[in-house]
């Protein structure tokens, strides 16, 4: 074997090696590359999925909004009514006892004067 059969081996051996070298960049960056587009597209997916659950926390936080606002209202309504309500009941006690205080106080006039007629 002659030094150009053993230069022609090495480079075949040096060439195939580069070749499987560059493949294998090739294969690498073909993939990294599909990697960022598969990334980009689940960020676009999350994106549109995290707006759409946003969209529906916010009207899920109207819709109890509103139904605690109606929630308040009907309290206060309530609690009006219950100060009327007793407003009166206190209005009517003290007309009982104004007319309880009347009979006593013309009870002990009468008795006051049965005992000055005497």
């Amino acid at each position: 074997m002659d030094w150009t059969q053993t230069l022609t081996i090495i480079l075949s051996i040096v060439g195939s090696m580069v070749a499987v070298w560059y493949a294998f960049y090739k294969i690498s960056r073909e993939d990294l590359a599909l990697t960022r587009q598969r990334n980009e597209r689940d960020l676009a997916l999350t994106e549109k999925r995290n707006e759409r659950d946003l969209a529906l926390l916010r009207k899920k936080f109207e819709k109890d909004g509103d139904l605690f606002r109606k929630k308040i209202e009907q309290d206060e309504k309530r609690a009006r009514e219950d100060m009327k309500r007793h407003d009166i009941e206190l209005a009517e006690s003290r007309r009982e006892f104004a007319r309880a205080h009347a009979l006593w106080a013309d009870l002990l006039n009468k008795i006051n004067d049965v005992k000055c007629d005497q």
